[in-house]
């Protein structure tokens, strides 16, 4: 059984489109690169609940960005997921226990075209996704702006998609889903040390919401999704940096959400680098979850989802990344990444449901970069 999973989509979008923060590398992006770029990496994710494996995703991926003239360059990203394991407990009508599990294959890519110009950049881009049960497209425009001082950057974004849902236990077929996403940022360089970015999105998507494999799922068949964010770094010295983001999310099904990263980079000696960081989230439950057992509270004609995702949680997520001297002209870089979902971080009341074990998950994940 396959699972669907629209974030990956939605991800896909968010790239395509440009949307979200700009770094401060972005600045002075008129300027076009004058070497390329290549990176690999392979990820894997584990995932468990009360002590149990749950899912297990490996994923290699390859992006390449390469000037083309003064005035072009083009980048290109592909990455494939391979899934495997237990169904998690209490997203569906399933478990481990029952037998089925969840497999799956995914493949994506995404290609763009940039032209610069004296004071800004004009990026077109498209993108796909493809797994056993759910297709996505996406195209974006996104333009940036320089100041003529060049210590401000405004970038302009502009996204769509059209998804296609095909569920391998055949429930519903060729069922659609279509969005569109707008974005606005600001990166400003406040002094020789600090930068500070701040970005707003809006997406509106309508079509075909509900998850095939939980046959009561039913939810809403339109969602508008608001995001702000705001990012600073900070140099304190030539060997330590800190990176501190924010980020506040609404939807249209009343789900409310804080995330807050910190992350600290210390330059050790060799070319070594060390980066601690840490990241926060919390979020309110959608108007329409009611919390297991499966199908208690569902009512014929209303809306109903007994899936944790969209349940009131928080989750907490410690990470270590690595960063080695070059060998044989690339450079490596190891992360590892703990993540915790608890109901008690989230935002909402859960004494009066009961308490479901959510899950946490394990990350590896191995880059080489070089230039050339």
């Amino acid at each position: 059984m396959a699972a669907i999973d629209g974030s990956a989509a939605q991800r896909l979008l968010a790239a395509s489109a440009g949307l979200g923060l700009i770094c401060a590398d972005a600045l002075h992006a008129q300027a076009a690169p004058s070497e390329g770029q290549l990176e690999l990496q392979f990820s894997r994710y584990e995932e468990f609940q009360t002590r149990a494996a749950r899912m297990r995703i490996n994923a290699p991926s390859l992006f390449v960005l390469t000037p083309i003239n003064d005035q072009y360059a083009a980048q290109f990203y592909l990455t494939t997921d391979s899934m495997s394991g237990a169904s998690p407990l209490y997203h569906d009508s399933l478990s481990g226990a029952s037998g089925e599990g969840v497999e799956d294959f995914r493949k994506a890519g995404q290609a763009a075209v940039t032209r610069y110009l004296e004071h800004a950049n004009v990026q077109i881009s498209g993108a796909f996704s493809d797994e056993d049960d759910y297709r996505s497209q996406a195209l974006g425009v996104k333009a940036n702006f320089d100041s003529e001082s060049r210590n401000r950057t405004l970038s302009v974004g502009i996204g769509v998609n059209r998804d296609l849902v095909n569920p391998t236990n055949d429930l519903v077929q060729d069922q659609r889903k279509r969005g569109r996403a707008v974005s606005l940022g600001l990166t400003q360089i406040l002094d020789s040390r600090s930068v500070l970015a701040v970005g707003a999105e809006f997406s509106h998507g309508e079509g075909y919401y509900n998850d095939p494999y939980k046959p009561l799922d039913r939810r809403p068949d339109a969602r508008d999704e608001l995001a702000l964010s705001a990012r600073y770094h900070r140099s304190l010295s030539p060997s330590d940096t800190v990176r501190i983001g924010y980020r506040y999310y609404r939807d249209t099904w009343n789900v409310h959400a804080h995330s807050l990263d910190l992350a600290y980079e210390k330059q050790l000696a060799s070319e070594w680098a060390l980066t601690p960081s840490l990241r926060w989230h919390a979020q309110s439950s959608a108007d329409f979850y009611a919390p297991p057992p499966f199908g208690l509270s569902f009512r014929p004609g209303f809306n109903y989802s007994a899936d944790t995702r969209l349940s009131s949680f928080g989750a907490l997520e410690a990470a270590l990344k690595l960063s080695m001297p070059q060998i044989q002209s690339f450079t490596p870089e190891l992360k590892f990444a703990f993540y915790r979902q608890r109901q008690g971080l989230g935002l909402g009341r859960t004494s009066d449901t009961p308490q479901v074990l959510l899950p946490s998950a394990r990350t590896w994940q191995f880059n080489l970069k070089r230039s050339f």
